[in-house]
């Protein structure tokens, strides 16, 4: 999270970020307000992404941003289908848009 807010503090005006395959649990909470210009947030090739830190991240986020998987495993892309599953039944809709790429 330290490494993001010197980023941030960079480059506030950043609209795209890519990540390495798991950004730190702490991380996920300060991309939107450290990041206030992001649009997009790739996560490349993610592994371990759990669905309670997706189920978070998409409920919170306070405005429209789009999430790309870009070649998640298997893991990510099942608690993914749980939290879109989970929001669906409850009527919650949020402000991420998800994007999966396979390639």
């Amino acid at each position: 999270a330290a490494d993001l807010r010197a980023l941030a503090g960079a480059l506030p005006r950043l609209q795209q970020l890519t990540l390495g395959p798991e950004p730190a649990s702490n991380a996920w909470g300060c991309l939107l307000p450290c990041f206030p210009a992001l649009q997009q947030l790739t996560l490349s090739t993610p592994e371990r992404t759990s669905a309670v830190t997706l189920m978070c991240w998409m409920c919170t986020a306070p405005r429209a941003v789009k999430l790309v998987l870009h070649q998640p495993s298997e893991e990510v892309q099942g608690a993914l289908a749980e939290v879109q599953g989970v929001m669906r039944e409850q009527g919650v809709r949020s402000q991420v848009q998800v994007v999966v790429k396979d390639a």
